[in-house]
């Protein structure tokens, strides 16, 4: 009876040593997995970032060469127009100036629209990619957070596995085990019997 009293507290130790052992190191994967989670969110904002004020500059690209046309065919229709009133033998005064005048003004206006809308083009870009970084730098930090409250967690499991197999062990732990009556001690001191 005593050899088997030995070997099962025995195996009781192994098994308790091992699941306090497991629970750490599940705890410690788990943190690791949170935090290169969180690196890879950063990574992922920052890529999108990158592609975020690509597209902006591509985006003003685009404008910047339809402003380039626009200026080409304003300067065709200006000399089109210079030579039309030529033509009909009018000088450039009175009511063909204030028409050429007004084209022109509206010219510059349709200039300034695309410049306009260049520079949003790029303002939205840049937005957009401090956005990402700063969504990448808050899922990074939260992961830091979540992974060091992992750890401690299983940290607190593995401790409490080890204190448990203690309180259930004979004789182990403090204030608790059978007492000189037959009965069980819990951790207050009160004395339960069995019946």
């Amino acid at each position: 009876m005593a050899i088997f009293t030995a070997t099962a507290a025995a195996l009781g130790t192994t098994a308790a040593t091992v699941a306090a052992g497991t629970a750490a190191v599940g705890a410690g994967i788990s943190a690791y997995g949170q935090y290169q989670s969180g690196k890879a969110q950063e990574a992922m904002a920052k890529y999108n970032a990158q592609v975020a004020r690509q597209q902006a500059d591509a985006e003003s690209m685009a404008i910047s060469e339809r402003a380039r046309r626009l200026a080409r065919d304003q300067r065709q229709l200006r000399g089109m127009q210079q030579a039309a009133v030529s033509g009909t033998g009018g000088m450039i005064a009175g009511t063909d100036l204030l028409a050429l005048a007004d084209e022109a003004a509206l010219m510059s206006l349709d200039q300034l629209e695309l410049k306009r809308q260049s520079d949003i083009a790029q303002l939205g870009g840049e937005s957009k990619a401090q956005q990402s970084i700063y969504e990448g730098r808050v899922a990074r930090y939260t992961s830091k957070l979540g992974a060091a409250g992992t750890f401690l967690s299983g940290i607190g499991t593995a401790y409490n596995l080890s204190q448990a197999y203690k309180l259930q062990s004979p004789g182990g732990g403090t204030g608790i085990g059978t007492g000189s009556s037959g009965g069980y001690q819990d951790q207050t001191g009160f004395r339960m019997t069995e019946n």
